[in-house]
């Protein structure tokens, strides 16, 4: 195939190259999710998603070296999930099964420990549903933005403007509908690619068949 009919990839969200803009909203979500929990998945997320793609691609037109960019996105794409473990650390009484167990007594998950959980299943909601989002393009990526946006709604109702008592627990469907949706369009994404591939092994066979058929009339078989 000539290089002019060599077709390059189009871009996705993960392979934008403006590390500001990228920082800025990473740095927003992080200010917001002192406020609301949830914010710091998605500014983990998107730092995670974006450093591998387009945050090297920054880093090179930064001037960064080729192995030393590596170690950076791998920074950029770790650190931020540091905070969040933190804070879940200090979050929950560790120790609540264990006197539960040695004092016979079945009391109810204290609200704040419950409202932990609660923005746990959507920080990992939202973060299942933006994967497919960042990393998807054209009718895909319209698929991956059909699971992200119900549940960014739901975790903003649920969040501010709760209907009834929230359970975090009953939220484990919002956090299993993001990340099936977020892996069907990369499922999708990724059609064309394993045509190619399938094509490519068929025309591979169908060359070997008539290799070997011709070596076998060059010998008269």
């Amino acid at each position: 195939m000539s290089d002019s009919q060599t077709t390059v990839p189009r871009p996705v969200a993960a392979d934008y190259q403006s590390g500001p803009v990228i920082f800025a909203i990473a740095g927003a979500a992080a200010l917001g999710g002192i406020l609301w929990f949830p914010l710091w998945f998605f500014g983990a997320q998107l730092l995670r998603l974006w450093a591998p793609q387009g945050g090297r691609k920054w880093l090179r037109s930064q001037g960064v070296p080729e192995y030393s960019d590596e170690q950076y996105a791998t920074a950029m794409s770790l650190i931020p999930v540091i905070p969040i473990a933190a804070r879940l650390l200090v979050s929950f009484d560790w120790l609540e099964p264990f006197t539960t167990l040695i004092n016979e007594r079945k009391e109810p998950i204290a609200p704040g420990e419950m409202a932990v959980l609660v923005d746990l299943v959507l920080g990992l909601a939202i973060a299942a549903s933006l994967t497919g989002v960042m990393r998807t393009r054209g009718w895909p990526w319209l698929v991956a933005l059909a699971g992200f946006v119900p549940v960014v709604a739901v975790a903003l109702i649920v969040g501010f403007a709760p209907p009834w008592e929230i359970n975090g627990f009953a939220l484990i469907p919002v956090a299993a509908y993001g990340s099936l949706v977020s892996q069907l369009a990369l499922f999708l994404q990724g059609a064309p690619e394993r045509r190619a591939r399938r094509a490519a092994r068929e025309a591979a066979r169908i060359e070997d068949k008539r290799i070997e058929a011709e070596i076998r009339r060059e010998r008269g078989y």
